[in-house]
């Protein structure tokens, strides 16, 4: 069971605890990263190598919502989502798939 929440998938369903959605700017490389959490975004963020700026935050109900925010928001970003970055770009940290060439307005995130 443990296992099962802590997978992607697993984590994608759970509607038992708070999800936050957001995006953060890292300038150096000057890339936005879109992401979702169960924990502060500092907490998830800890072993970024770079410096970032939190652009904005939302948070959900469910763990689930928030991942279903993030993924309509990948599919309309689609043209706009990095390729090819490579391993280690971010450090220690997770998640050079969910990089972007450009910011979402807070205005974009369906909030229901």
């Amino acid at each position: 069971c443990v296992q099962d929440n802590n997978s992607w998938g697993g984590r994608a369903r759970r509607t038992d605890i708070v999800g936050t959605l957001y995006l953060i700017y890292i300038p150096l490389l000057n890339v936005w990263k879109l992401g979702v959490t169960k924990h502060t975004v500092e907490e998830r963020q800890k072993e970024l190598s770079h410096e970032y700026e939190i652009v904005w935050t939302v948070e959900f109900t469910t763990l689930k919502a928030a991942y279903a925010e993030e993924t309509r928001l990948f599919r309309e970003y689609k043209d706009n989502r990095l390729k090819g970055v490579p391993k280690g770009l971010l450090g220690k940290a997770k998640g050079i798939t969910e990089l972007l060439n450009c910011s979402i307005p807070l205005t974009k995130v369906s909030h229901s």
